[in-house]
């Protein structure tokens, strides 16, 4: 019997199949924006399957997508419908029926840590949205019709709080810096705009829009013990900052290239200005979304 999928249900997925066709084999740390705004995968963090499709929790393509969305326990099928349009799909099948006509995708629906998955690009574009795919910030980027744009936060908005109340080392010479989560970018940080922050498995990176004279971006990984490892990096002809996981550099400063985890970092900070702050001594702290 059909159930309709609820904000507590979270044991449900759906796979996203994204144009990230490059990606042979399963990896994590895809980003997901709708509309502009980076979605929240932390209930159920996105990720490419063996197929080289994107998978996300049913849980997200009903609240943060708008759709409708229903579960058959007995017979395992997903439905997913916006208006006059659905899809139905089922655990461990690859034919799907859209809108009562069956065809055949190159995955199928999964079960993942106990959620159901299921695929995003068929998913979005069959039900109205247009689903691109950023390689070099790897985030997916959907458009949904009827869904407003996202705004770009200014500096000015994040709370401001003293430095040695949050994080313990040298950093702490800066006396405030500005808190932030990757769920607050973009963010206009004077001299550019931070898009957002993902990981493959060499770099960190981070889309930026950069004024006219800036080619490179700076970067500091704040461990939890107070130890600091500086990267810098140019922007790329897609407007990538990329900034290395590991660096030999650190090895200037005493510290091991390879000694830490990244559960071992509490932020990644980052520099902005405005009339009252001068670039070089003003910091914005994201929190680690990597822990």
């Amino acid at each position: 019997m059909k159930k309709r999928v609820s904000a507590v249900i979270i044991a449900m997925a759906v796979t996203i199949m994204s144009v990230a066709g490059s990606f042979a084999q399963e990896s994590s740390n895809v980003a997901i924006k709708i509309n502009g705004a980076l979605a929240d995968m932390k209930d159920a963090p996105a990720y490419v399957n063996e197929n080289g499709r994107t998978m996300v929790s049913a849980r997200f393509v009903s609240e943060a997508l708008g759709f409708n969305v229903g579960w058959d326990g007995e017979t395992q099928k997903v439905t997913v419908s916006k208006g006059s349009d659905s899809v139905e799909l089922r655990i461990g099948k690859s034919e799907v029926f859209r809108n009562g006509k069956a065809q055949t995708l190159d995955t199928m629906p999964a079960l993942r840590n106990n959620r159901t998955m299921v695929p995003l690009r068929f998913v979005s574009e069959a039900l109205g949205a247009e689903v691109k795919w950023d390689g070099g910030a790897r985030t997916v980027l959907i458009i949904v019709p009827g869904m407003p744009q996202a705004t770009v936060k200014d500096v000015s908005e994040l709370p401001t709080v003293k430095t040695s109340s949050i994080v313990s080392g040298s950093f702490t010479a800066v006396d405030t810096v500005k808190v932030a989560t990757v769920n607050d970018l973009p963010i206009d940080a004077g001299h550019l705009v931070y898009n957002g922050l993902t990981k493959d498995s060499t770099y960190f990176i981070m889309p930026v829009e950069m004024d006219s004279g800036r080619t490179s971006v700076d970067m500091f990984i704040i461990q939890k013990d107070g130890q600091i490892r500086g990267r810098n990096s140019t922007v790329d002809r897609d407007g990538n900052a990329r900034f290395r996981i590991t660096s030999g550099g650190d090895t200037a400063f005493g510290l091991s290239s390879n000694s830490y985890q990244l559960s071992d970092v509490a932020y990644f900070a980052v520099r902005y200005s405005s009339s009252t702050t001068p670039y070089n001594a003003s910091f914005i702290l994201i929190e680690n979304p990597f822990k």
